[in-house]
């Protein structure tokens, strides 16, 4: 009873989704790829500003969801932002959960099998890129840019945005944040709680604390 229940919630909420999932395709894609619906937006995220360009390189339904729960086409209480101006670049099996902020008016590029969390959120005004096979928590927040400018008294910027890099296969625990200028090698995990204000370029680590730090060597995560 449960289950049959929970394919009707899911066609139920499918239903609600369509009109705006629709909007966003043919708003962002051209005619032959937007007709697939690559892209599905949850009924509850707000498509603040949709400026910019969408890329996306597989044109099957779905390829990419945005405000979904981890459970697949169910959304999640509450309420993501869509607010872009920027180019972005989507591959194959990226999964955005419920309520994400996402503020893109640089470049951003997702290769394939992403998946975030719930209360993602990303602000990209320079470039931030995900390599494949990124796993991320909820409450993580990633940022290349300190959101406001810092100028000497004589005018000049001192905290310029700067590119956020995570490389393959990268597991990032909960209530984790990356700041601007960061560089994550591949396979490296990143403990809950943690603050990256810097670069690290060993792979098989775990980085911790805040700020964060390499607290242990070769090691290896599963899914």
């Amino acid at each position: 009873m449960f289950s049959i229940w929970r394919e009707i919630k899911k066609a139920i909420t499918l239903i609600r989704c369509l009109p705006k999932t629709i909007y966003f395709n043919f708003h962002y894609l051209p005619l032959k790829e937007a007709i697939h619906l690559p892209i599905f937006i949850a009924y509850n995220v707000q498509l603040l500003q949709m400026k910019g360009s969408v890329h996306v390189y597989q044109c099957k339904t779905a390829s990419v969801q945005i405000g979904f729960s981890g459970s697949g086409i169910v959304t999640s209480r509450g309420e993501g932002w869509w607010n872009s101006t920027g180019d972005i670049h989507f591959h194959s099996k990226v999964r955005i959960s419920g309520n994400p902020k996402l503020f893109i008016t640089g470049k951003l590029t997702f290769k394939d099998n992403f998946n975030a969390g719930y209360n993602f959120l990303l602000s990209a005004h320079h470039n931030i890129y995900f390599e494949e096979n990124i796993l991320i928590s909820w409450n993580v927040s990633i940022m290349d840019s300190d959101g406001h400018k810092i100028k000497t008294l004589e005018g000049d910027v001192i905290n310029q945005p700067a590119p956020i890099y995570i490389g393959s296969h990268s597991w990032l625990g909960c209530h984790s944040t990356i700041l601007k200028g960061c560089r994550i090698a591949k396979n490296s995990i990143i403990a809950s709680y943690s603050l990256i204000t810097k670069s690290f370029s060993q792979t098989q680590t775990i980085v911790a604390g805040s700020p964060a730090c390499v607290i242990k060597q070769s090691v290896l995560w599963e899914e």
